[in-house]
């Protein structure tokens, strides 16, 4: 994300979010979410813009990790 801000994503509800470089930690609300019970690939080009896969589905965030939307794949609907 960026040198002091950290996620560590958790679906459904026990994510946190760091932002002064994992000094302390507090709840993050988020709406990630995924059918499969693994650790998902997250990357961030900024600290804004970010995409998760598992398994094929890449989901997209546009504002740090609060909100996702599933992007569509060629093969998947």
């Amino acid at each position: 994300m960026t040198a002091t801000r950290w996620l560590q994503i958790v679906p459904p509800t026990a994510s946190t979010e760091t932002t002064d470089g994992g000094a302390s930690w507090h709840a993050f609300a988020t709406d990630y979410s995924q059918a499969a019970p693994i650790a998902p690939q997250i990357v961030f080009g900024d600290g804004r813009i970010g995409y998760a896969t598992v398994r094929g589905a890449i989901q997209r965030t546009t504002d740090g990790g609060s909100h996702w939307s599933a992007l569509e794949t060629p093969g998947t609907h």
